[in-house]
């Protein structure tokens, strides 16, 4: 259960964009703002350090590097569905920096996880488990079809 620790980072960053939308649209004078404001690059920096260092020497066999890309983009699926409808419904009534917010930290999480998963996706390549590996590294960093590369890909090293 330890070693799952490491993941949490990427969820973290990404429900951290709820929280400091909802303390931006109906707290705007709250110190929640600001606590909020402060941990959003906290967990990304951080998220973004174990997708590095995952890459640059993974710890896990491929199939537990697949399995667990697998998990990270499962659990931010709501987090992906919630930012996503309230970018699409509130395009036109949102203010223009809570909407640009709130799209470039979606794109960081999309890096965050495409980043760790690219980790899998290498040692899946040198065990010669696939063979297109810029499919899967380039459809790990779009939205939803992120999530069905790294179900094949969790087949594939099965």
């Amino acid at each position: 259960m330890k070693q799952y620790v490491k993941l949490l980072p990427f969820p973290l960053f990404t429900y951290m964009i709820i929280a400091t939308m909802t303390a931006l649209v109906y707290a705007t004078n709250s110190p929640w703002i600001h606590v909020c404001l402060g941990f959003l690059p906290f967990f990304f920096t951080l998220g973004l350090l174990v997708a590095i260092s995952t890459l640059i020497h993974p710890y896990w066999a491929t199939k537990k590097l697949a399995l667990t890309s697998l998990i990270v983009k499962l659990i931010n699926v709501p987090a992906y569905v919630f930012i996503v409808g309230v970018i699409v419904e509130g395009a036109s009534s949102l203010q223009n920096q809570l909407w640009n917010l709130l799209f470039a930290a979606l794109l960081a999480s999309l890096l965050q996880t495409g980043l760790y998963a690219m980790a899998g996706i290498r040692k899946a390549k040198q065990e010669k488990r696939i063979e297109r590996e810029f499919l899967y590294v380039f459809s790990s960093f779009l939205l939803v079809v992120d999530i069905v590369a790294a179900i094949l890909l969790y087949n594939k090293c099965k």
